[in-house]
C-alpha cells in the first residue's frame, strides 16, 4: 500500500506497531517526498515503534478507542492476545506515559 501511495499522496498515515515496517514505510515515503505521520493505539508496546518514528521525525497520533467502537477492540483483543493485559498492568505499575518511553 505504501509503495502505491508514495509520491502520489500528499500525506500518508502509517498505522503499525511493527518498528521495522514503520522504518521501511518512512524510508519509501521520504524518498518520494511524501509527508507522513505515525498512528498508534495505546496498550501495545511503544518504545521500539516510537524510536523508529523519531528516526524519521514522524509526528505521532495516539488513538484511544472508546464508546461503541471500543467494545470490539478491548475485550476481544485481550481474549485473543492475553499479553495485552500484562502490558497494561506493567505500564500502569511503571506509571509510564508514551512521551516518556
Amino acid at each position: 500500500m505504501i509503495e502505491r501511495l508514495a509520491g502520489r499522496a500528499v500525506s500518508v498515515s502509517v498505522a503499525s506497531h511493527d518498528a521495522s515496517l514503520v522504518r521501511q514505510a518512512a524510508r519509501l515515503l521520504r524518498a518520494s517526498g511524501t509527508s507522513a505521520e505515525l498512528e498508534l493505539l495505546p496498550g501495545f508496546p511503544l518504545r521500539r515503534v516510537l524510536a523508529a518514528g523519531r528516526e524519521f521525525w514522524l509526528p505521532v497520533r495516539m488513538f484511544v478507542p472508546y464508546g461503541f467502537p471500543y467494545i470490539p477492540y478491548s475485550p476481544g483483543q485481550v481474549a485473543r492476545r492475553p499479553i495485552i493485559l500484562w502490558w497494561l498492568v506493567r505500564d500502569a505499575l511503571r506509571k509510564r506515559h508514551p512521551e516518556s518511553i
